[in-house]
C-alpha cells in the first residue's frame, strides 16, 4: 500500500509533526510513533480525524485518513496537567480548547471549583460564548480598576507636599504591589491557594483504633482526655506532670502517660504522651516520638517510613470531618494549631499549676503589648518609613496620635521644620 504524508496535531496547535507511514498503519502504531516527538504516551492520546475519535485497532486506510490529511491529538495535554498554572498561554486565550482542557482533568477542573467558581460554572456550561464573555468582562473591570486608580492618585499628586496625601499615595502603591504579588501567585502557583490536606495515619493506640496527626512542627506527643479515656490509657495519666501548653495559644497538661502502646503498620512502638484538658486534635504523633522512632515523613511518596514499615498518608476523604472541618474558618473556632505544642521550646514552658507567679516571656508580651500603638501599626509603621522616618520615630509618632497615620505624619513632618 502506498504510504501517506500525514500531518499531526496536538492540542490545537500547540505542536506540529509530519509522519510519512503506510495506509496499513493502525492507529495505535501512529500514537506510539508520535509519543515520542510529543512527549506524550500513547495511552494518554487520543486522535481524531475530522472530529470523530480514531480506533486504535482500525488502520489509517480503514479510517479514511488519505495522503496530505490533518489529524489531530487531543486531550493529552489535560491528562498530563496537575495544576492549573501549568495550562499554557495559548490554551487560556483559547475559550474551546481551555474547556476542553479542563473538563478533561477532573483534578483541575476541583481546582477551579474552589479557585474561581464563576470560571468553573461557565467551563461546564458547554457554551463557549459564556465563556469568551466571561474574559471580555473580566478585561473590562480590570481596565475600570486601572483609570480609577489612576484618577486618585492623580488627584493626590494635585499636592506632592501634603503629608496625608503622601500617605495615602504609599499605602496605594503598597496595595499596588499586593494585588500584583497575588495575581502572579494566582498565574503561576494557584495551588498555594487552594487547602492542604493535612497527614494522617492509621494506628493502633492499646489495641484501639485510631487516626494520628503526624506534625513534626509539635514538640510533643499529645493526646485529648477523652481520646485517652475512649483507648482506656486514663488510668495511667501521670498528674504530676501537669502545667500549661504555650504555643500560639495555650492549653492545660493534666499529666502525661509514660508508656503507651502503639502500632503503625507492623511496627510495635512503645510513646510517651501528653495529656491536654481540651484538645481538637485527638491524637497528633509529635516530633519527640518522630524522632525517638527515627520516623521520616515522605512527602514525595506521600507515606511516613517508621522502623523499617512504609505507611501511606491518609487521603481527605478518610480524616476525621470534625478534625478536617476545625481546620476551616479559625477566625470562628480554634484550629488544632492554637493548641498543639509549638516546636521551639523557648517558647514553651512546663508550669507548675501551683505556681501563681507569670513567666518572664508572658510579662514582657504584656509589657510590649501595652506601649505598642494601636491596631493596625505594622502597616502604619510601613507608611511612615516609607517617607523617610526610622523605625523608632515611627512608633514614637504613632503612639503620641493614638496610631493615626495621617497625625503622625504631619507629626513627624512638622518636628523636621
Amino acid at each position: 500500500m502506498a504510504n501517506l504524508n500525514v500531518t499531526v496535531v496536538l492540542n490545537k496547535g500547540e505542536k506540529i509533526t509530519k509522519m510519512a507511514v503506510s495506509g496499513d498503519t493502525s492507529v495505535g502504531t501512529l500514537k506510539r510513533l508520535v509519543a515520542a516527538d510529543f512527549k506524550v504516551a500513547a495511552s494518554d492520546q487520543k486522535l481524531f480525524f475530522k472530529g470523530a475519535e480514531l480506533n486504535d485497532e482500525k488502520t489509517l486506510a480503514q479510517s479514511g485518513v488519505k495522503d496530505a490529511d490533518l489529524v489531530e491529538i487531543q486531550g493529552a495535554i489535560a491528562m498530563q496537567l496537575q495544576s492549573l498554572s501549568q495550562i499554557p498561554p495559548h490554551i487560556w486565550r483559547n475559550p474551546a480548547a481551555l474547556q476542553e482542557v479542563i473538563k478533561g482533568n477532573p483534578k483541575l477542573l476541583n481546582q477551579l471549583l474552589h479557585q474561581n467558581p464563576t470560571l468553573a460554572e461557565a467551563v461546564m456550561s458547554n457554551n463557549t460564548f459564556m465563556l469568551e464573555q466571561y474574559f471580555v468582562e473580566q478585561q473590562r473591570a480590570q481596565a475600570e480598576r486601572k483609570r480609577m486608580e489612576e484618577m486618585r492618585i492623580a488627584q493626590l499628586q494635585a499636592d506632592p507636599l501634603d503629608p496625608m496625601a503622601q500617605a495615602k499615595i504609599q499605602e496605594m502603591i503598597r496595595d499596588k504591589n499586593i494585588k500584583e504579588n497575588m495575581e502572579q501567585a494566582l498565574e503561576h502557583n494557584p495551588e498555594a491557594f487552594g487547602s492542604v490536606v493535612m497527614l494522617y495515619v492509621p494506628c493502633l493506640v492499646n489495641k484501639k483504633p485510631l487516626k494520628a496527626f503526624v506534625d513534626s512542627g509539635a514538640q510533643m506527643t499529645i493526646m485529648s482526655l477523652d481520646c485517652a479515656e475512649r483507648v482506656g490509657l486514663a488510668h495511667l495519666i501521670d498528674k504530676r506532670w501537669q502545667g500549661m501548653a504555650k504555643g500560639v495559644g495555650t492549653a492545660k497538661i493534666l499529666g502525661r502517660i509514660h508508656a503507651a502502646p502503639i502500632q503503625i503498620g507492623k511496627a510495635f512502638l512503645t510513646m510517651s504522651i501528653t495529656i491536654l484538658e481540651s484538645q481538637d486534635m485527638q491524637f497528633l504523633f509529635g516530633l519527640d516520638q518522630l524522632r525517638r522512632h527515627q520516623g521520616i515523613i515522605d512527602l514525595k511518596e506521600n507515606c511516613l517510613r517508621i522502623q523499617g514499615q512504609v505507611v501511606p498518608f491518609l487521603s481527605e476523604k478518610d480524616i476525621p470531618k470534625s478534625e478536617r472541618d476545625a481546620k476551616v474558618e479559625p477566625s470562628k473556632k480554634k484550629s488544632s494549631s492554637d493548641k498543639k505544642i509549638a516546636p521551639n521550646a523557648k517558647k514553651q514552658k512546663m508550669e507548675a499549676t501551683s505556681s501563681s507567679k507569670p513567666s518572664a516571656s508572658s510579662s514582657t508580651q504584656a509589657a510590649s503589648s501595652s506601649s505598642a500603638p494601636a491596631v493596625g501599626n505594622d502597616q502604619a509603621i510601613v507608611t511612615l518609613m516609607g517617607m523617610g522616618f526610622s523605625d523608632a520615630k515611627a512608633r514614637e509618632a504613632l503612639a503620641v496620635c493614638g496610631g493615626n497615620v495621617e497625625m503622625a505624619a504631619s507629626y513627624l513632618f512638622n518636628q523636621q521644620g
